[in-house]
Formats: C-alpha cells, structure tokens, sequence
C-alpha cells in the first residue's frame, strides 16, 4: 500500500501502469469514494477504470460526509434544514449527474476538465467544458431562497 500526495497522484500511477505495458512488480488500485470513482470514470473512460456496478459487495467502507459546526453557529437549525431541503428535493442528485454528464462531454471533445487557470499559451490552450456547453441550470442559491 502506499500513500500518496493527493489523488490526481495517485490516478497518474494507477493510469501509467497501464499505459506501460510492460511487466511491472507494482500493480496499483484505488480507494476511492464510489461517486467520485463513477466521475473519473466517466472523464477518463470505461475502458481504462472499471467500477463496480454491484457495490455491495465492492464496498470497503460507507463514507458519511458531514459539515461540522460550532454548538454556538447561530444559523445551525437553518443550516441542517436547508440540507435536507437540497437532498429530499433531488437538487444534490441532481448536481452529480450534471457533472458526469460534463465528464463525458470532456472526454468525448478532449476537453480540459480544470481549465481555471490561465498558465497557458494561447495556441495551445484547451476549451473548458463552459465555453462549449454553457449550463445555467440551477440560479445562485441562497438561505433565502431555500428558505421560501
């Protein structure tokens, strides 16, 4: 096992071991959160990351997220029920297939996924996946809103 710097590392060493093709002593795998793997997947292709459709028995453990706060937050309450608003209403559902649906159109039309910075020349500066397909879907959300 070993422990990498962060997880584009670790995909780098998982995809250049394939690339390779040659007989190696270090065989990789990857731990990874199963959305986040169905997004790499999507991004880089079904040919070069298998995932497990059954994850049931594919699971090494169930990753629970949570957003921790002060006891003193004063908006707590509001907070908790803003968060479950988004979950019952299918709104965070609906983001993750947002992005995989921008991950495949990135590796469909070889478009830079991270295209935020500028370090780039202009000849050889790839199109974000904004420039080609420009998604407006969900409108800035605010307490606000949600709170209506």
């Amino acid at each position: 096992m070993k422990f990498v710097k962060n997880s584009d590392v670790g995909f780098r060493m998982f995809f250049n071991q394939q690339q390779q093709q040659q007989k190696q002593e270090e065989k990789y795998a990857i731990i990874y959160p199963y959305d986040r793997l169905l997004y790499r997947q999507q991004l880089f292709g079904k040919h070069l990351l298998y995932v497990p459709t059954d994850v049931g028995e594919a699971t090494f453990y169930i990753i629970n997220l949570i957003i921790a706060t002060s006891k003193q937050f004063p908006f707590r309450r509001q907070f908790d029920r803003i968060i479950g608003q988004l979950i019952c209403t299918g709104i965070i559902n609906r983001w993750k297939d947002i992005e995989l649906r921008k991950a495949r159109i990135n590796r469909r039309f070889n478009i830079n996924p991270n295209n935020d910075t500028d370090n780039t020349t202009e000849d050889n500066k790839q199109e974000s996946i904004n420039d080609i397909v420009p998604v407006k879907i969900f409108p800035k959300l605010t307490i606000k809103h949600l709170e209506s």
